[in-house]
């Protein structure tokens, strides 16, 4: 669950590009364009009113041009205007126009002043803006995130986090499950497509955890958590598009927003039984005095809503929203990277060898494999998910450093160029699996170099109060597939596959062609067969 709950672009996004594509825009969203054009004055006031922000824009409105084209324009070239603006306004706030609408940027050196006003700007809010009234079928997960329960934040941090050496055993049996699954036993060098194969795994090791084991490996499930984050996406880019009042006539008329009611539906049909049967249960139980019996999400988020309404299928999407994907992209980011350089492999499996038949799978065997960890974290850092990251809407005027006035309802971000700051980083544009293990040795590198830390100089979770509370989950998930692919299988980089992503705005995308070489190996010791911390069954 990387991106504070890491909600924004993932590579599956490349998908979304496809409706941009005027050959293959729907006729609905045809209609819709002609509907906009007739509330022209409408959009103009919206998007001509002066805010006076008095930063820069690096890419302003041209005459007669729609903010709508505006948007269209900055998925397409985002990251050469991000680099624009940083070479015209070097250590300075600067303006972007993007596909959530303006943005103030601000310098990565900014990051801790941000960090400092948690309630001025606010992470939350920035998911309330996409309807004005209230969130339809569909697009309910992300109302989820600004609950005044915080029952999405409670599941997480109270229960998730903390119950990580309960979980262990259960991420063990999956992630080899999973691995045999999607990569079976062929001792002969085949091809595998990477990112779909790592979704594939990471979907079903998350589903163990979030909906139990009733449904982990559900194929119906499975699917739909994969492909509900590009439906509901594909909604969203649809709807920002237009202007806020104009929204609800598009949700009722668009396919990409019909595809994500669709969505939603079908996962109501799965969740609300097992609900309704572990509510039985739980009543059963209660009778006979019996304590809790499962040890996943559902379950917690019963316990924390203490018989409060809540919509269990809208909670299991936003999990698998925040976490699946971004999950997937740093560990198919970091397949890519170890198998660039295979004697990388070979110098990791000697220290799962050295840990793991020891210590079995524990919570504190994976936190003792810090070259491993270290790799991980180097490959967030090469490519992270987002180059601007910490993004916050502001609930009033806020004044910050300089005189810089964010205005009420006014998005404001910080700059992770840090990740390829040479002054931090030696040979930043290389990859060096040692790079935080050796910072770690370091006097007070410690804490600060592991993969779940938050500092201002690597922003790739977050920082402060909101940074990413899934990262700790995520981390373990990560090293545990990571033992599984790197002990049962050789790799290497498959002909024509390179490291280089694609973009959507600014976000780096694992680039959905790349593919690796896979063939089964004998391990040194049987993985399966160690001891692991068991959680309730």
């Amino acid at each position: 669950m990387a991106s504070s709950v890491q909600l924004d672009l993932v590579w599956l996004r490349i998908q979304i590009l496809g409706c941009l594509n005027t050959s293959k825009i729907c006729q609905s969203t045809v209609a819709l364009a002609l509907l906009a054009l007739i509330l022209v004055p409408v959009i103009a006031s919206f998007l001509f009113r002066d805010k006076g922000s008095g930063v820069p824009v690096v890419n302003p409105l041209r005459l007669f041009q729609l903010e709508t084209q505006k948007r269209v324009e900055f998925i397409r070239d985002g990251i050469d205007l991000l680099r624009v603006g940083r070479r015209r306004f070097p250590g300075k706030p600067f303006l972007l126009l993007t596909n959530l609408g303006s943005i103030t940027i601000l310098p990565p050196g900014r990051a801790k002043e941000v960090k400092s006003l948690p309630e001025a700007l606010s992470y939350r809010k920035k998911f309330n803006d996409l309807f004005p009234f209230f969130y339809p079928a569909g697009f309910g997960p992300l109302a989820i995130i600004d609950h005044p329960s915080e029952l999405l934040q409670k599941v997480v941090t109270k229960h998730l986090t903390k119950r990580l050496n309960t979980v262990t055993g259960a991420l063990a049996v999956e992630s080899s499950f999973a691995a045999s699954k999607a990569l079976g036993e062929q001792t002969d060098w085949f091809e595998v497509p990477v990112y779909q194969t790592i979704l594939d795994m990471v979907a079903r090791v998350s589903s163990r955890v979030f909906l139990g084991s009733e449904l982990c490996r559900d194929e119906n499930w499975l699917d739909l958590t994969k492909n509900f984050t590009v439906a509901m996406h594909r909604g969203e880019l649809t709807l920002r598009l237009f202007p806020r009042l104009v929204r609800p006539f598009v949700y009722l008329l668009d396919g990409s927003c019909r595809k994500s009611r669709q969505a939603y539906y079908r996962a109501y049909k799965i969740v609300e039984p097992l609900l309704t049967q572990r509510r039985k249960e739980r009543q059963d139980r209660a009778a006979r005095a019996e304590g809790v019996a499962y040890n996943d999400a559902i379950e917690w988020a019963e316990m924390e809503a203490a018989g409060a309404s809540y919509d269990a299928t809208d909670l299991q999407l936003i999990l698998s929203f925040a976490g699946i994907h971004t999950t997937s992209d740093l560990l198919s980011t970091t397949m890519l990277q170890l198998a660039a350089d295979p004697e990388n492999i070979r110098t990791l499996r000697r220290e799962m060898m050295e840990v793991l038949p020891a210590k079995g799978w524990k919570k504190t065997s994976l936190t003792q494999l810090k070259l491993l960890d270290s790799a991980i974290k180097e490959a967030q850092r090469v490519k992270p998910v987002q180059m601007i990251t910490m993004l916050r809407k502001a609930t009033a005027d806020t004044e910050l450093e300089g005189g810089i006035v964010i205005r009420k309802g006014d998005l404001v971000s910080v700059d992770s160029s840090d990740f390829h700051n040479p002054a931090l980083y030696k040979n930043p544009e290389a990859y060096n699996m040692h790079r935080f293990a050796d910072m770690r040795s370091q006097p007070g590198g410690e804490h600060r170099a592991q993969l779940v830390s938050t500092v201002p100089e690597h922003l790739a979770f977050g920082y402060g109060k909101n940074a990413c509370p899934g990262r700790f989950f995520a981390a373990n998930e990560i090293k545990m597939a990571l033992c599984h692919l790197l002990m049962k299988y050789d790799w290497e980089l498959a002909p024509g596959t390179t490291l280089e992503p694609v973009w959507f705005g600014t976000d780096p995308i694992v680039n959905p062609q790349a593919k690796l070489l896979c063939r089964r190996r004998k391990e040194e010791f049987d993985l399966d067969a160690l001891e692991a911390d068991d959680g309730i069954e």
